[in-house]
C-alpha cells in the first residue's frame, strides 16, 4: 500500500495508521516508487481523493493494465487526460459521490468494529455538548 500526498501531518498520520509507504510526491515521483518497491505492472487500484489534475494524470501514468480508479476528489475545473492511456491500458474510473458514500460509511463501522485504531488520526476528542462551539457553527 503506498499513499501520496504533499502535506507533511498527513503523511506523517499515515505512518502512525501503519501505511508502508508515504511518499511527497513534489519530492519523490510515484514512478520511483514502484522502482524503489521492485513492481512492474503499476498499481491495481487508485483512489483520487485530492482533485488535483496533476496527481491524476500522474496516478493514470502508474497505473497497470486493467487498472482501476475511484474518484472522490473534486476538480476545480474541466480537466484534460490522456485518453489513449486509458483506452490502451484498459483503465477502469468511477466517480464517487452521493449515495455510495453511505456504503464507505458502513464498511467505515465494520473496520471500526474489526479493531481498526484511528486513535493517530484524531486531532482533538470534544465532548458531545461542546460540539457545535467546536466545529465553530
Amino acid at each position: 500500500m503506498v499513499i501520496t500526498d504533499v502535506n507533511p501531518h498527513r503523511l506523517e498520520l499515515a505512518r502512525k495508521a501503519g501505511i508502508p509507504v508515504a511518499v511527497d510526491t513534489q519530492i519523490t515521483p510515484l514512478k520511483d516508487v514502484q522502482a524503489q518497491l521492485k513492481m512492474r505492472e503499476g498499481f491495481d487500484v487508485g483512489l483520487e481523493m485530492s482533485g488535483s489534475p496533476a496527481a491524476f494524470r500522474e496516478m493514470l501514468e502508474n497505473m497497470c493494465h486493467g487498472g482501476k480508479i475511484a474518484m472522490l476528489g473534486i476538480p476545480p475545473a474541466e480537466m484534460a487526460i490522456d485518453w489513449h492511456r486509458v483506452i490502451f491500458n484498459m483503465l477502469t474510473i468511477k466517480g464517487i459521490y452521493g449515495r455510495e458514500m453511505f456504503e464507505t460509511w458502513y464498511k467505515m463501522t465494520v473496520m471500526l468494529e474489526s479493531g481498526l485504531d484511528i486513535a493517530p488520526s484524531l486531532r482533538t476528542v470534544s465532548p458531545g455538548a461542546t460540539m457545535r462551539r467546536d466545529l465553530k457553527l
